[in-house]
């Protein structure tokens, strides 16, 4: 029997600072099947109605982040498929954007209780970081998404 997918357009935001540090969230939850899920992965959440992926992206970067910074170009899309927090399959389209920040103070004071719970660490990530790592990290082409930037 085929499990069917819920479609799920998301769009994402490559935070990049001013030496090219990249931040990314930690995420963390049980799978419906008791396993943990943990990984690296970029801001972002699923587009609402009549909202483009531009302006996803800018809502996301408000509500996860506080920040209100302008949306810079998409640098990749790709379908994916994975269980959501709440134990559903989706078939993801996801488009990732990116943004420039400065010295920019960060604000989580817009998290849902979801996110409140399987947030559960964030850092700045250097690309030698990245190589380097251990930790699962989303999107899995991330290290060659940043280094398309240079």
């Amino acid at each position: 029997m085929d499990i069917m997918l819920k479609k799920r357009p998301s769009a994402r935001v490559i935070v990049r600072d001013p030496i090219g540090l990249v931040f990314l969230f930690k995420f963390q939850f049980r799978l419906p099947n008791g396993d943990m899920n943990t990984f690296w992965a970029t801001p972002g959440g699923g587009v609402d109605d009549g909202e483009s992926f531009e302006e996803t992206a800018k809502r996301e970067l408000g509500e996860e982040l506080g920040l209100d910074l302008p949306i810079g170009p998409e640098l990749h899309r790709h379908n994916v498929e994975f269980i959501m927090p709440d134990g559903v399959p989706v078939d993801a389209e996801e488009r990732f954007f990116l943004v420039e920040t400065g010295d920019e103070v960060f604000d989580h004071s817009r998290w849902t209780d979801l996110e409140k719970r399987i947030l559960v660490d964030a850092r700045w990530w250097s690309l030698s970081d990245l190589k380097i790592t251990t930790d699962r990290i989303f999107p899995a082409n991330l290290i060659d998404i940043i280094e398309n930037l240079a």
